[in-house]
């Protein structure tokens, strides 16, 4: 007897999987370690590595997917022939994290599954799934973390902005169905607040100013409309009186633990949140050297690190999009790159507007927060997950806009 194994290639899945692997896989780490007990990052990521080549298979068949690929591909062999010192930048001793790696089998992969038809509901619905796993573990792990009452030191930045995309990824999943779910993305705000990153903090703010303000203006006139809308006014205005109230008894709750916010403690010295510190974290350095290290002709890809050093004289890239971009590309190719950056955001966001669909209109509001904020002051987008998810949703939003989902037929879960 015969045994036909069929398994059918789900496109939604393999994006929604590769995207989330490095959050995930980022708390589960963290727990597993505060527990004492042996990681399994390399099994993740060898799956994740696996799917990603695997997905190549999907991808090279069509004429976008060759030719994004091929022009990658020589942007590597000319970076590395140009700048030799980019090489040991593009490899790490763990070679399955390298940024190279990561690259070509997790983050690059996402970006050429989009450039295909996709039904965007179904994309979400998995997206949704991972994100509330993901929070679930992002929550448990501060938890645990509190509890060492500061005897650990961790991450702040990578554990908040790991939260970023998730969170914003359920408020718009759960609040379209007003799911008793909405809890735990609630929850992971405060988190990320209090957590000490402020770059991830503006980040969540602007992307939640920027969703209420669309549901006031654009959220009919019905009277239960007009209800939640007062409602919201409402809420706002009596956590605006009372700021610095919340925070100080913020901070009293979590100094009873032992653990500080510099995000907290910054807003309730005057120091603000965002743009004085910048001043202050060694940025504006990095910055300068960013600039004058732009020429004619780029460094290549991850040449930036090679002609930018931090405050401790260690290689970094310029945390800013735009900076990178001009350093590794140079000053003719690299500002054709920015424009064509800036005109795909902008292209995006209308075609989402077109759409009437507020499931895509908030993805780009998300989008915006990731591409304009995060990635304007820190993060490197050669070696970030969600610069190529966005990137590709982007463009995903401006080819098939009126027509993917009618040219997907619906599949069961």
């Amino acid at each position: 007897m015969k045994i036909k194994l069929s398994v059918k290639w789900n496109t939604e899945l393999a994006i929604a999987w590769l995207f989330l692997t490095p959050q995930i896989n980022y708390y589960l780490a963290n727990i597993l370690d505060m527990y004492g007990m042996p990681t399994i990052t390399p099994l993740i990521y060898l799956m994740a590595a696996i799917l990603g080549i695997l997905s190549y298979g999907q991808t090279l068949k069509t004429k976008q997917g060759m030719l994004f690929t091929w022009t990658l591909v020589m942007l590597i062999i000319v970076s590395a022939f140009v700048n030799d010192q980019t090489t040991k930048y593009m490899f790490d001793s763990n070679i399955l994290q390298s940024g190279l790696i990561l690259l070509l089998f997790l983050y690059f992969p996402v970006f050429l599954l989009l450039q295909q038809p996709i039904d965007f509901k179904r994309l979400m619905n998995y997206l949704w799934k991972g994100s509330l796993i993901t929070l679930c573990f992002a929550v448990g792990a501060f938890c645990k973390l509190v509890s060492f009452r500061n005897d650990r030191t961790f991450d702040y930045m990578s554990f908040a902005y790991m939260m970023l995309s998730p969170i914003m990824i359920c408020l718009i999943q759960e609040w379209q169905k007003k799911r008793v779910q909405l809890v735990l993305p609630i929850a992971a705000s405060v988190v990320l607040f209090v957590i000490g990153c402020r770059g991830a903090a503006v980040a969540l703010a602007f992307f939640l100013v920027v969703c209420f303000l669309d549901l006031y203006f654009r959220g009919g006139r019905t009277v239960r409309h007009l209800f939640v809308k007062l409602i919201m006014v409402i809420g706002a205005v009596l956590i605006g009186l009372n700021l610095n109230f919340i925070m100080k008894k913020m901070v009293i709750l979590l100094d009873s633990f032992g653990f500080s916010s510099r995000t907290l403690e910054a807003l309730l010295l005057g120091k603000g949140l965002f743009i004085k510190s910048i001043k202050n974290d060694g940025r504006q350095s990095i910055w300068k050297q960013a600039i004058d290290s732009i020429g004619i002709m780029g460094k290549g890809l991850f040449g930036d690190r090679t002609v930018i050093l931090d405050e401790y004289h260690n290689p970094v890239y310029p945390h800013n999009f735009i900076l990178e971009v001009m350093v590794d590309f140079g000053m003719v190719i690299g500002s054709i790159l920015v424009l064509s950056f800036i005109i795909l955001v902008i292209k995006a966001v209308f075609k989402s507007y077109k759409s009437n669909d507020m499931q895509k209109i908030q993805m780009t509001y998300a989008m915006l927060t990731i591409l304009l904020i995060k990635h304007m002051v820190s993060a490197s987008f050669l070696t970030s997950f969600d610069f190529w998810f966005y990137i590709g949703l982007a463009m995903n939003l401006i080819i098939y806009s009126n027509d993917c989902l009618k040219s997907v037929p619906q599949q069961e879960e």
